[in-house]
């Protein structure tokens, strides 16, 4: 009976172990369990973080193509104001340029009569020594009227065009002014 006692205490002893071996593996169980959580839980956490890092790369994208869209259109609206400005010289220059065409034909008009008049006084003067003739003096006052008419154009145009140069100016100093 002593062996049956001994055997019943192994038993015991065994059982004892097996459950405390149990129990340990119910522990460890336990804390694989816990740290699978965790690891899901830091996987979970690691998938939100990358999303916010693509969010945080796609609108740092975004800012660097505004900031290249915002650059053209600096860059165009510098272009835009540069043809404006050279449309205006433009045109200021074709301005100036049919104000020179009109001053060159007066003044054209004034060398004519001016050297009618001369041809004209010259020949006064020969008609003078040979004998007055009444008809050449008509003549010489028309050639001194054309020539007077020629000079007062050349000078209207010339006025036109001192005021055509006065105009923008005025007008940017009373824009500037206002």
């Amino acid at each position: 009976m002593s062996d049956v006692l001994e055997l019943g205490h192994r038993i015991t002893v065994a059982l004892d172990r097996i459950r405390r071996g149990m129990e340990a593996q119910d522990k460890a169980d336990a804390a694989e369990t816990s740290l699978f959580d965790a690891l899901r839980a830091e996987q979970a956490q690691t998938g939100a973080l990358r999303v916010q890092i693509q969010q945080l790369q796609d609108a740092l994208d975004a800012q660097d193509r505004q900031a290249a869209l915002d650059a053209q259109v600096a860059d165009q609206a510098a272009l835009d104001a540069k043809d404006a400005q050279i449309a205006a010289l433009t045109h200021q220059m074709e301005t100036q340029a049919a104000q020179l065409q009109t001053m060159d034909a007066h003044l054209q008009g004034l060398r004519a009569a001016t050297q009618q008049l001369r041809d004209l006084n010259g020949q006064l003067r020969q008609a003078l020594m040979a004998g007055l003739a009444p008809g050449m003096i008509d003549t010489a006052l028309a050639a001194e009227i054309d020539a007077l008419q020629a000079l007062r154009a050349a000078d209207a145009a010339e006025v036109d065009m001192i005021l055509a140069e006065l105009k923008p100016l005025i007008a940017e100093a009373a824009h500037a002014a206002g």
